[in-house]
């Protein structure tokens, strides 16, 4: 399966000479054909680029989060984020995985920007507050209780210090995910 997402059908795009008008697209299917089940993701331009300034303004908020940084050697071993979610045995991801994958890249591209803008530490610190708080719930057996626990906590700890609003959080699970899929927070598949 491939990790990138297919061309995705723009619909009703047009361009008239006179005046140099242009519409932009009405609708962009980013549908996504994976052996046994098709999924059809329907957005528009305009939700897309709303989805990705909530998802930076979140992001901006949780590095805003209080935490001590510490210093960690990195892992550059390759492994395969589906393997990854099979020896952790983590349902909630599987179940979701293109959904959670769309939003791994926007994340990605929001972290490079605030980074690019003078944030340079935002993945850091990132890491640092998921990292601390999957810490805390690690003694529980359960990986989907365990991530259930931490969306909670986050999402109270952002709304609690005033930082984002209701409808922000609904990414939160998106940004774990990330932490997740950039091996930060549970554990790697044997090579």
């Amino acid at each position: 399966m491939s990790l990138f997402s297919q061309t995705p059908h723009v619909s009703d795009v047009q361009q008239s000479g006179k005046s140099n008008l242009q519409q932009i697209a009405t609708s962009i299917d980013n549908s996504k054909i994976d052996n046994s089940r098709t999924t059809n993701i329907f957005t528009t331009p305009a939700n897309e680029a709303r989805k990705s300034s909530i998802i930076q303004d979140i992001l901006e908020d949780i590095i805003d989060l209080e935490i001590a940084l510490e210093a960690t050697k990195p892992d550059t071993t390759p492994f395969d984020i589906e393997g990854k979610i099979d020896h952790n045995e983590i349902t909630l991801y599987k179940e979701s995985y293109e959904f959670f994958m769309g939003h791994k890249f926007i994340i990605e591209d929001r972290l490079k920007t605030l980074e690019d803008n003078g944030n340079h530490l935002a993945s850091k610190k990132l890491f640092s507050v998921i990292r601390n708080i999957y810490h805390k719930h690690l003694d529980l057996n359960n990986p989907d209780t365990i991530i259930r626990l931490m969306q909670d906590e986050l999402k109270r700890d952002l709304i609690t210090n005033n930082m984002t609003s209701h409808d922000n959080v609904m990414f939160v699970p998106s940004i774990i995910f990330y932490v997740f899929a950039e091996c930060k927070i549970f554990k790697k598949p044997p090579s």
